[in-house]
């Protein structure tokens, strides 16, 4: 019985073409440059990046599965109807539109579940891939304020992986192939591939130049403000222990800027010595792992900490990957890796339409229909990397252009043209890279709400006086109220009918139903270390009234259920999407 992976190629693959030394750059720097982007290169490192972020997207829709009726239908925290009418972009597309009801949106979980799995396992991998980009673009424009940076990196991510092959190894497609006796290739052409790791580099950069505008990035301040937030992101040692420790925070300030802004030059550095190239890139991934482990332990920023080390899988050498996938079977043994190939030759095999002996093309055709598919997809990538550039470079550029334009004797020029802006929005693939930047959150805030029943009893709809608590795990509703203590005030409103519908439609025997509450966010302004705390403030949120007692005025001010629902001031398409956590 073999002890090799069932999902491995028979034989290690060939190295890739596009490997750089000295003697193989008889043109220079640009031929290099033309071999490593539009050559060859080996796509198992691809291949294993699939896998991990497939079960990771698996694990994020998991924790989306309790709160599919709450978030996601029209009996949740924001129905339908309002939200198409005085929330969402006019540029989007989700499919959950169409699924109002709590029983069709749990159809909906499990259909993009089996998408998702699919395309981990390798399984009809482009169509799979296709498909999860739409299920999880659908389920982010459906309810916007509860997703963060993390939930953006998935699906900008997922729609460049469309474009790539990566089922080609390790995967159900490549053991039905080997099966049929046609072999999927490992050495594939690179530039697809070259511009999904650009995405995952350009996030990185981009934030550094966002976060390079701010005083506290500059002096060393900002990691001070961010690790105690407290009640928002930090967790409660590192706030006790570290913050105010100056050298300390310094030397996270800085480094993160040191390490965001050098690590896409890092991996793409140009190198006549394939060693030093593979020591460099080594180096690149290690420093921005080590960072995330750091942000991971002091505070909580969601998933975000735990998908970018995934997503840098994509960077490793192939032959760091075969280690790698050596010690997992290894682990497994045998006799498991031998049930996993029967299990995975189970899968259908759909019906391969064979092609007439000359070809469906010619290869004169098929050439022309690669370069200009490969030019199309780098001028995207270009537009939507314009549209998530920082706007103080967007405008500079803008207003250079203006003046070159107007010596032409042409007029001005828009920064932020609307045939870039609309159609990238409307596909669903722009993005914000602004964590924490251009200056950190400096107030810490804590959430309370206090009610009352219908006759008098005391309540608080955290479920204790201490009000919201916050745990070691990053949940959904942090996002969320984030978002409903932001000012909009449809968010608010939605989220007290909400709270009201499940306290009063579900009583039991005996039980007194919610009559009123007050939504309150308690302040705590963060000084510079060493400066003493000002006093906490205690901000009204929102006040809600489930219903009228009889001896009161329906109409009152203090009530906006009976009376007409005041339409939130229409926001710029690019403020009303989540805000993004590093």
């Amino acid at each position: 019985m073999s002890t090799a992976s069932p999902l491995a190629p028979a034989a290690p693959a060939p190295a890739p073409a596009a490997k750089v030394r000295a003697r193989d750059l008889p043109a220079g720097l640009k031929t290099y440059l033309a071999r490593y982007w539009v050559g060859k290169l080996d796509m198992r490192p691809f291949a294993f990046y699939r896998m991990a972020v497939g079960i990771f997207l698996f694990y994020d829709l998991c924790d989306f599965f309790p709160g599919m009726r709450t978030f996601f239908s029209d009996e949740g925290v924001l129905p339908r109807t309002p939200f198409l009418g005085q929330w969402a972009r006019q540029w989007r597309f989700s499919l959950l539109d169409s699924f109002g009801p709590p029983a069709l949106t749990y159809v909906f979980w499990f259909f993009s579940a089996a998408c998702v799995l699919a395309m981990a396992v390798g399984y009809r991998t482009r169509l799979a891939s296709f498909l999860s980009f739409l299920c999880l673009a659908s389920f982010q424009e459906r309810l916007p304020p509860l997703f963060d940076g993390s939930d953006t990196v998935i699906r900008m991510c997922l729609f460049w992986h469309m474009f790539c092959p990566t089922g080609n190894a390790w995967s159900v497609d490549a053991l039905l192939a080997e099966r049929r006796g046609q072999p999927l290739p490992k050495i594939v052409g690179a530039l697809p591939f070259r511009i999904l790791q650009l995405q995952v580099a350009w996030i990185y950069l981009c934030t550094f130049a966002h976060k390079i505008q701010g005083n506290t990035w500059r002096n060393g301040d900002a990691v001070h403000y961010t690790v105690h937030l407290n009640h928002v992101f930090s967790r409660p040692w590192a706030a006790t222990t570290i913050a105010d420790i100056a050298p300390l925070m310094a030397l996270a300030t800085w480094g993160t800027l040191v390490f965001e802004a050098g690590f896409l030059f890092l991996v793409y550095l140009p190198s006549p010595s394939a060693k030093l190239f593979k020591w460099v890139k080594a180096f690149a991934i290690l420093s921005i792992v080590s960072m995330h482990v750091g942000i991971m332990f002091t505070i909580n920023v969601g998933n975000f900490s735990y998908l970018m080390p995934l997503t840098l899988t994509m960077f490793w050498e192939p032959e760091w990957i075969d280690w790698l996938v050596n010690k997992i079977v290894s682990k497994l043994g045998p006799s498991r890796m031998e049930r996993i190939r029967e299990l995975a030759l189970k899968f259908p095999e759909f019906r391969v339409v064979e092609a007439p002996a000359g070809g469906w093309f010619s290869a004169r055709t098929k050439e022309r229909f690669t370069n200009w598919g490969g030019v199309a997809l780098v001028l995207w990538f270009i537009a939507c990397t314009w549209y998530a550039t920082p706007p103080y470079i967007r405008t500079w550029t803008g207003q250079q252009l203006t003046v070159v334009s107007r010596a032409l004797g042409q007029g001005g020029v828009n920064p932020m043209p609307h045939w870039i802006e609309t159609p990238v929005q409307a596909l669903d693939v722009w993005s914000s890279w602004d964590m924490f930047s251009p200056e950190p959150l400096r107030t810490d805030y804590h959430l309370t709400a206090p009610g009352e029943l219908e006759d008098g009893t005391p309540v608080n709809l955290f479920g204790s006086d201490a009000g919201e608590q916050r745990g070691f795990w990053f949940t959904r509703w942090f996002k969320y109220f984030e978002n409903v203590t932001g000012g909009d005030k449809l968010l608010p409103l939605e989220w007290g009918r909400y709270m009201c519908r499940e306290r009063n439609f579900n009583l039991g025997p005996g039980e007194k139903r919610l009559y009123t509450f007050t939504l309150y966010k308690e302040n705590q302004i963060i000084p510079p270390i060493g400066q003493p705390w000002p006093p906490v403030t205690k901000d009204q949120v929102w006040v809600h009234r489930c219903f009228d007692k009889p001896s009161e005025n329906k109409v009152s001010p203090a009530n906006p259920l009976p009376g007409p629902i005041a339409t939130p001031a229409p926001l710029p398409p690019r403020q009303n999407q989540p805000a993004l956590a590093p």
